[in-house]
């Protein structure tokens, strides 16, 4: 991936300060703290609203750094060899490596544009049956983002040459993690270390400070879904769900009780139990 403008990086760190301050923790009516994740384009806009000149730079630089994460519904495909590869989903969280490749995208259009003057900005990916798809389409107000290419100079009969296609839809920023009012930091705690909790700040006046929470509950529920998505578990009951939250939350000898992972694994069982699950594994 290209490193970003200088500038670019300078809109980033502004996003990132004026995001902080939003309200990312949200209390039920017996005082539990909980997150709160936000589409995309109120983002975009609330950033605009707040002053910031350039949101859209900014917010596609925080996710090619990782510094802010997302889920959205998606669709995936990509010819390489001889084989064609097809992926869906929807609530999953997109990698990082999608929001670079989105990147180096946008920077080969740039470059076009800056080198000739009528430049190309769609491709034709004709193993995958798609034309004119644009080389990378980046629209936060809307809530998505796509885009697609092919190897640049390898005939199509070539084991190296490759096509790929990805669309994402119906974005949301997951919650920064941050200390609400009782000092209990939620959000995405992989992002915890990237503020100083410490320091004196009014929005979080009496709170106590730097204290991390004991497990990384979104990371957790995504390896789980991984799993039921994948057919690695395919659970008959909410009990054998609250084992798997155990495995992957487990640190040496130590795992958190039943009682912990229960409220997770209850949300998991009762979704899970919605669908029909007999195509899972297949």
């Amino acid at each position: 991936m290209e490193e970003p403008y200088p500038e670019d990086e300078a809109h980033a760190e502004r996003a990132y300060e004026i995001m902080r301050g939003w309200q990312w923790v949200r209390y039920d009516p017996d005082g539990f703290p909980s997150d709160s994740s936000m589409s995309l384009s109120d983002a975009f806009n609330r950033l605009a609203f707040d002053g910031h000149q350039q949101p859209k730079v900014a917010l596609l630089n925080l996710f090619t750094l990782g510094k802010i994460t997302a889920i959205a519904s998606y669709t995936w495909k990509k010819h390489q060899g001889s084989d064609t590869f097809y992926m869906d989903d929807s609530l999953a969280p997109i990698p990082i490596g999608r929001w670079q490749a989105l990147a180096n995208g946008l920077a080969e259009i740039e470059r076009e544009y800056r080198d000739f003057p009528w430049p190309l900005t769609t491709v034709d990916l004709e193993k995958l049956g798609l034309k004119d798809r644009e080389i990378a389409e980046w629209r936060p107000e809307h809530d998505r983002f796509s885009y697609a290419m092919k190897s640049p100079t390898s005939e199509d009969t070539d084991p190296a040459y490759f096509e790929e296609a990805y669309h994402a839809w119906d974005i949301a920023i997951l919650p920064l993690a941050m200390p609400g009012p009782d000092g209990q930091i939620v959000g995405d705690t992989d992002q915890v270390d990237q503020f100083d909790t410490t320091n004196d700040d009014s929005r979080f006046e009496g709170a106590k400070r730097g204290r991390r929470p004991e497990y990384n509950w979104l990371h957790a529920l995504n390896l789980i879904w991984g799993q039921i998505y994948r057919g690695e578990l395919i659970p008959d009951k909410q009990a054998e769900i609250e084992r798997a939250l155990q495995t992957v939350l487990a640190r040496g000898d130590k795992e958190p009780s039943e009682s912990t992972v229960r409220p997770y694994a209850k949300q998991i069982w009762e979704e899970f139990s919605k669908a029909d699950n007999s195509s899972i594994g297949n």
